[in-house]
C-alpha cells in the first residue's frame, strides 16, 4: 500500500507532499509526547490551503485508481 502511495504522490507532483507531516501532526496531537513542541491555530490555519490542494487531487485521482 505503501509503494501504491507512493507512486500516486510522485505522479501528482508537490501538492501530497505536506500530507506526511499533517499525518504525524494528527497522531502527535492524539499521543502527544512530553517532548513535543505541540502546535496552535496558526499552524492548523496554514495547513487548510494545503488540505484543499490534497482533496483537489484525489477527487482527480480517485476514479483511476484500481482496487487492491
Amino acid at each position: 500500500m505503501k509503494r501504491l502511495a507512493r507512486s500516486w504522490i510522485r505522479r501528482s507532483g508537490r501538492g501530497l507532499r505536506p500530507f506526511d507531516r499533517m499525518r504525524r501532526r494528527r497522531n502527535d496531537a492524539e499521543y502527544p509526547r512530553r517532548d513535543s513542541d505541540g502546535f496552535n491555530a496558526g499552524d492548523v490555519d496554514r495547513d487548510i490551503p494545503k488540505v484543499e490542494e490534497i482533496i483537489q487531487i484525489a477527487v482527480k485521482v480517485v476514479d483511476q485508481m484500481q482496487p487492491y
